[in-house]
């Protein structure tokens, strides 16, 4: 009997020791916000709504790359339209994430991600090349297209370049700022215009930049044939220029 009792008491003191560290591990702040990012980083690869509305503090729809609509290519008036925010919104949510360590201060924590895109800047430049080749090609000629076949036409160049990223070689870098919701929940703060530019590789740094310079010219062509690229990031709108009727979200013009 005195075995038996032993034994038993053997058993309730591991039972407790292994309650105790449990306890311990789920009490761990730093490591719950942790995983808060690692969930929310999953979410936003995934464009996953669901998941991030129970993740995230903003408005989930501002910041979803895309949708299973655009990806399927049934998103856009014609068909090249549709294919442009087909393989911009595959290439957006194509990127790679480490998470570091969490850092908390009582019920805010900080946990800084590092990002692998592909490099949007350099697809948007070298597009705009061939663009402006294509236009002052047709100006020496002595013709000139329609707004419409303008618009085709650069569409088509941005898909080819598009297509052409390869390698994930654009680095980033973002903090995800937390905080405990009145349920003690880890939830991601909102994410700035700057945040979601690099989810998508620069993208709307580069197109600002290119429509500086593209207004800055004379060549009205090359700035007037700009077409609507997604509605994936409306939260990147007040990035980009003023979006045609038929766009919410952010206009890409070249």
């Amino acid at each position: 009997m005195t075995t038996i009792r032993k034994f038993i008491s053997v058993l309730l003191t591991v039972a407790l020791c292994l309650a105790l560290a449990a306890c311990s591990a789920k009490s761990d702040p730093a490591a719950e916000a942790k995983e808060a990012a690692e969930q929310f980083m999953a979410a936003m690869k995934g464009y996953d709504a669901a998941a991030l509305s129970n993740l995230y503090a903003g408005n989930v729809e501002s910041i979803l790359l895309t949708d299973e609509d655009t990806l399927a290519g049934n998103h856009g008036s014609t068909d090249t339209e549709k294919q442009y925010y087909k393989v911009l919104s595959e290439k957006w949510v194509d990127f790679d994430y480490t998470v570091g360590e969490a850092t908390v201060t009582e019920n805010s924590a900080t946990v800084p991600v590092s990002l692998s895109t592909y490099n949007f800047e350099s697809m948007l430049d070298a597009s705009m090349v061939e663009f402006n080749k294509y236009v002052d090609e047709i100006v020496a000629a002595g013709s000139l297209p329609s707004d419409a076949e303008l618009e085709e036409r650069v569409m088509q160049i941005y898909i080819a370049k598009t297509q052409e990223l390869t390698a994930k070689d654009r680095p980033g870098t973002i903090t995800l700022k937390l905080t405990k919701d009145d349920k003690g929940k880890w939830k991601v703060g909102e994410l700035m215009a700057e945040d979601l530019d690099v989810f998508m590789g620069g993208y709307q740094a580069a197109l600002a930049r290119v429509n500086t310079a593209a207004e800055s010219t004379d060549t009205a062509a090359a700035t007037e044939a700009a077409p609507a690229v997604t509605e994936a990031a409306p939260a990147a709108t007040e990035a980009a220029p003023a979006a045609p009727a038929d766009t919410t979200a952010v206009s890409v013009a070249a």
